[in-house]
């Protein structure tokens, strides 16, 4: 009996070859896509659920410097801003005396 022989298609088998990596390539891109969207809406759920106490207080902080006059010392004061803006606009301008 003669053995039979069998001849391979090299062009379909590189084409095909080719074909299968792309689609490796373009399943590992949406995968990575989706893991990412999803531990972004993960992220975001947590930093809801646990507001940043420090920048709240940074935050309470700032607005109370807002509104707040004392005297620093013998020639700075800190005033509040819409009483700078009157003074700025009492001076016409003029920071300084």
């Amino acid at each position: 009996m003669a053995a039979m022989k069998n001849d391979v298609n090299g062009p379909l088998m590189l084409t095909i070859g080719a074909i299968s990596a792309l689609l490796l390539v373009v399943a590992t891109v949406a995968v990575d896509g989706w893991y990412k969207s999803v531990e972004a809406e993960v992220v975001a759920d947590k930093w809801d659920k646990n507001p940043n106490a420090w920048l709240d207080n940074l935050h309470q902080q700032e607005a109370a410097n807002i509104h707040d006059e004392h005297q620093i010392n013998r020639t700075h004061y800190r005033l509040s801003i819409d009483d700078a803006m009157k003074v700025v606009v009492e001076r016409k301008g003029k920071i300084s005396e």
